[in-house]
């Protein structure tokens, strides 16, 4: 079990191109800005409510932030358990309004 804890928190990531780091990067915030204006345009009748397209972008951003730069060890740590902690957040949402939709 220690060894899984380790290997999922504390492992180096491989580091590839920085065209892929900071184009990624890029992409992910334009898309997270743009849903950003997008979303207090929609109605609050809309599923999953107003600020729902927030959802994903955010569960991007936090694992590349997570997962494909170089960090301290406790900000790896950190950013980590904060995007495995989001991405349980966003899929169980994600789900209930699926599911509560039929």
């Amino acid at each position: 079990m220690r060894a899984f804890i380790t290997k999922v928190f504390l492992t180096e990531p491989r580091l590839r191109g920085a065209g892929y780091r900071y184009g990624g990067l890029a992409f992910i915030l334009a898309l997270l800005i743009l849903n950003a204006l997008l979303c207090p345009h929609l109605p609050p009748s809309y599923p999953g409510g107003r600020w729902f397209p927030l959802i994903v972008p955010l569960m991007l951003l936090l694992n590349h932030l997570a997962f494909q730069f170089r960090w301290s060890q406790l900000v790896t740590v950190f950013l980590r358990v904060i995007a495995y902690a989001w991405l349980i957040f966003g899929m169980v949402y994600i789900l209930s309004v699926v599911f509560t939709r039929w």
